[in-house]
C-alpha cells in the first residue's frame, strides 16, 4: 500500500505543477496538451484521505474535484477528435470509392464536419 501512496502522491504532484497548482483555468487551455487524468488514479483518491493528514484533507477535496473535472473534459474532448478523425476518414473512403470527390473533402476540412 505504500507504494501505491507514493506513486499517487508523486502524480498528484506532477498534475499540481502542470496545472500551476490545480488553477490553470481549464475553459481556455487546450486540454488534450495535459497528461490524461485516469479513472484509476481518480478511484485511488478516494483512499488518500485515510494517508493524509485531516488537515489536508479540504486541499485533497479540492484536488480531486478539479481533476474529476479535468477528466470528463478530456473524455469530452477525445470523443470530439474522434469523431471528427471519424467524419474524415469516412469521406476518404468515400473519395476511393468513388461516392465523393476530392473537392468536396477539401470543403470539409476547415472543421465544419
Amino acid at each position: 500500500m505504500k507504494d501505491k501512496v507514493k506513486l499517487w502522491l508523486s502524480i498528484a504532484r506532477q498534475f499540481e505543477a502542470e496545472t500551476n497548482g490545480f488553477s490553470l483555468d481549464l475553459s481556455t487551455c487546450n486540454i488534450l496538451n495535459i497528461k490524461p487524468v485516469s479513472g484509476e488514479f481518480l478511484k485511488m483518491a478516494r483512499t488518500m484521505f485515510s494517508v493524509v493528514h485531516p488537515k489536508d484533507h479540504l486541499k485533497l477535496r479540492k484536488s480531486i474535484t478539479y481533476l474529476t473535472m479535468l477528466n470528463e473534459l478530456q473524455i469530452q474532448a477525445w470523443r470530439r477528435e474522434n469523431d471528427f478523425f471519424d467524419a474524415e476518414a469516412q469521406h476518404v473512403r468515400d473519395i476511393l470509392s468513388g461516392k465523393r470527390t476530392v473537392e468536396s473533402f477539401l470543403n470539409i476540412t476547415d472543421g465544419s464536419i
